[in-house]
């Protein structure tokens, strides 16, 4: 983890040409897709934000469909997923 954008900058950059001189398809798949995302990869040393809170909300979502894939009452079924996207805040 690095403490400043700059280093963050210096060490993803080393990351990559360390990578460059390894021959292998799948490493150099994996670099290519690193330089793509470069910009977003950075940015997150500047803000330290990350969508793990919207990723799981989603895994609560896809888990409650395959729970309730008969479920016939949409007011229900909208109601359960905000219940369950929701339970830290209603546990205080």
């Amino acid at each position: 983890r690095s403490s400043t954008f700059a280093h963050a900058v210096k060490g993803f950059e080393r990351w990559l040409n360390q990578g460059r001189f390894i021959q292998h398809k799948a490493v150099q798949s994996c670099l290519k897709t690193m330089v793509n995302w470069q910009q977003e990869i950075l940015n997150y040393h500047r803000l330290r934000f990350t969508n793990a809170t919207v990723e799981g909300r989603n895994n609560k979502i896809k888990a409650l469909q395959r729970r309730h894939y008969f479920t016939r009452n949409p007011l229900y079924y909208k109601q359960r997923i905000l219940l369950e996207c929701n339970q830290e805040r209603l546990a205080y």
